[in-house]
Parts: structure tokens; sequence; C-alpha cells
């Protein structure tokens, strides 16, 4: 394998161009396969006929709403000033529940006025709602839903915070002004290291084509596959 990655580097150290060029090519290849047949990730697994799917179907069968990948959001509560079981703060967290309960796909609203369902200081709470038929690509989106619902606890002086079970890849990725700072800074530390701007450019232009090919992958192959049903000599 080190005769193999010797020769490779050698051959791309004499050909610079050429790999510099292809490298170009795939990531802006990547990238335009990702507008054309880019799909949202989704780390929703489905494996008909085995054991572990029934199982699956049975547990979402006896908890009900909400027990489907993305189906449970958290609405951590905070008052810094008081409690929230004070009167004024009590009754927006009720007119906040009321308000959740009318947002589309909710199907339950768990009150934190129950046991567990509050820290013993009484400051904490936690509002937990269950969705049903909801699109579980936007459970960030979906957050942001329920937290507007919310307000009337806001209006009352309640922090209110969702805690969900999204992943970095459920959300938008996008560039501002602190990437393209840090890009700088970066480029600049490399330039006073190295001394020459040709070698400061080399891990900076690496990086940013390692992260765009990345990137094209993940995105290309981001969609969901149902897996057909395993052989029969898998099924005890």
């Amino acid at each position: 394998m080190s005769g193999l990655l010797g020769r490779l580097g050698g051959w791309c150290a004499r050909h610079g161009w050429i790999v510099l060029t292809l490298w170009v090519l795939a990531a802006g290849l990547l990238t335009a396969g990702t507008l054309v047949w880019g799909r949202p990730v989704n780390n929703d697994v489905s494996i008909p006929g085995t054991d572990a799917q029934r199982a699956h179907e049975l547990m979402r069968e006896g908890f009900g709403p909400g027990y489907d990948p993305g189906g449970t959001v958290q609405l951590v509560l905070y008052t810094a000033n008081g409690t929230l079981i004070d009167k004024s703060r009590k009754q927006a967290v009720e007119q906040s529940m009321d308000a959740l309960r009318r947002t589309p796909h909710v199907a339950e609203v768990e009150t934190p006025y129950r046991v567990g369902g509050m820290s013993s200081s009484m400051r904490i709470g936690m509002i937990t709602v269950r969705l049903k038929g909801q699109d579980t690509t936007k459970l960030a989106q979906t957050s942001e839903q329920l937290v507007t619902a919310a307000a009337p606890a806001v209006r009352a002086g309640v922090e209110v915070v969702p805690s969900d079970s999204s992943t970095p890849a459920d959300k938008q990725i996008k560039t501002g002004a602190s990437e393209i700072a840090g890009v700088v800074f970066a480029l600049l530390v490399l330039l006073f290291a190295f001394g020459t701007l040709v070698a400061a450019l080399v891990p900076i232009f690496t990086a940013l084509i390692s992260i765009g090919v990345g990137l094209g992958l993940i995105a290309v192959e981001g969609t969901s596959w149902t897996c057909p049903p395993p052989p029969r000599s898998w099924r005890r």
C-alpha cells in the first residue's frame, strides 16, 4: 500500500495542473449535481420484514403520536425572576399550551405542571409536544413554529428554548461573514508561517475543494432509501 501511495503521490506531483483541473471539475460537477439531483438527507431507516422493524411498529402503536423520528419536541422554559408557578407566568404558560395545541401537526401537549415536569427550584420546566404527520426533514423549522406559538410565555418573561432530535444535517448550511473572516485570518496565519503566498494558498485551496466535494457527495447521495426485505435465510 505504501508503494502504491508513493507512486500516486509522485504522479500527482509531476502532473500538478492535471490534478488541479480534475479536482476543480469534480467540485464543479458535484455542485451542479447537487442542484439537479440533490435531496435532503434523512436518517429514517426502514427494513420491512425484520423483527427490529416489527418491534419499532409495535412501539409506535403503543406509545402513540411522537414516537416517529422527529416526532417529539421539548420546549424548555426558564424564568430568572420568580417561579413558573406564579399566577401570571402560569397563566401565560397555559395560554402557550393552548396555542401549541392549535398548531398544525401537534397531536399532544404535556404540561410542565406534572410530576417530573419541573425542577425543584420551580424556575425550569418542560413542555413536551408530540407531533403527527409533520415533515421530518424540516424539524428545525417545526421547532421554530412551536416557539412562535409559545409567545404568551415569552411576553410574560419566560425564556422558551426548543430541544429536539435534529442534527446538523437537518439544518440549512449558510455561509456568512464569520466563515469568510475565518478563511481570511487563516490565510494571514499561513502566509506568516510559510512566507510565500503560493505556499499559504495550498492548504486553503485544498480545504475548500475538500469541503465542496464532500458536501456535494452528501447532497447527491442524500436521499431516502427503503431497504428491500431481507432474504428468507436471514429470518429466524
